[in-house]
């Protein structure tokens, strides 16, 4: 999830950037030339020197081998992408902490004719075409994200219904709009309510109770208390979770809960037949 949202902000914040060569004239009030000129000055501070030494390699009497040929062009390939990724990530970072407007569109400039200065025109149809395909890639990133984010369990079938009623008194506009909801009416929700995941040891409290059972309470809804019930094998797993948390209370909190048994826990429903609300009838 992370991944792919750190995908989609860069590929935002390059949208942003990419502009024709007649935006960024307009933007920035000089001419291209003028652009061309400041984005000369920039490349010629940030560009490392002794990538020239790498494109040209030294000559020598001693006829080297096709295997030595091969590796040497290696090397060079190697240096100049390791140096173009320098200059790229550079000029990122200029853009990011600068407020001139010229600056700015000079390293657009760079940025789009691939850390470049080019005397060429600019090809517009192939400008919009990739600034196109940009934003296809925008979109599905959208969707990516938008797939992954957890939805809520129709529990009381109100949002099919809420479907079925504009199915019935409406006509789709497009196919996209008729598929989805058709999978709405098509889809079989269960009734159980998802599973909550605590994933620190210190988002649950055991204890016993005056019965002498092992409780745990989990934060957030600590105004419940679950008793655990288990066959004898599994209980000597439960009583050191308890003394895992008795031994830090008692010697006030000189211990890391890092260091506990139990890591992380999930409340879970089982399914039960009955009348009234799942969360009242399933158990847990």
């Amino acid at each position: 999830m992370k991944r792919l949202q750190s995908q989609l902000d860069s590929k935002i914040y390059w949208l942003e950037m990419l502009r024709s060569d007649a935006e960024l004239v307009e933007t920035c009030g000089a001419s291209l030339d003028g652009i061309r000129t400041k984005a000369t000055k920039i490349l010629a501070q940030i560009a490392p020197v002794d990538i020239i030494d790498t494109q040209q390699p030294k000559t020598s009497k001693v006829k080297k081998s096709k295997k030595s040929a091969l590796s040497q062009t290696d090397g060079v390939k190697h240096a100049l992408q390791t140096s173009d990724r320098h200059v790229f990530n550079t000029l990122f970072e200029i853009y990011r902490n600068t407020e001139d407007i010229l600056t700015r569109c000079a390293i657009s400039y760079l940025l789009k004719n691939s850390c470049k200065v080019t005397d060429k025109e600019e090809d517009y149809e192939k400008f919009t075409q990739r600034r196109r395909k940009l934003e296809i890639q925008i979109e599905r990133l959208k969707e990516q994200l938008e797939a992954r984010i957890p939805k809520g369990r129709d529990l009381t079938n109100t949002k099919w219904l809420q479907t079925l009623f504009t199915a019935i008194h409406n006509v789709p506009q497009s196919e996209t709009e008729a598929k989805s909801w058709q999978n709405s009416l098509l889809r079989q929700s269960s009734s159980v309510p998802f599973p909550v995941a605590y994933e620190g040891s210190e988002e649950m409290t055991w204890f016993q109770n005056q019965k002498g059972r092992i409780c745990v309470k989990f934060k957030g809804i600590s105004e419940h208390t679950f008793e655990v019930y288990c066959d004898s094998r599994q209980l000597h797993w439960f009583k050191r979770f308890l003394e895992d948390q008795q031994i830090k209370r008692n010697s006030k909190h000189q211990h890391s809960s890092s260091l506990f048994t139990l890591r992380s826990g999930r409340i879970a429903w089982q399914e039960q037949e009955g009348k009234g609300e799942p969360w009242n009838v399933f158990t847990v």
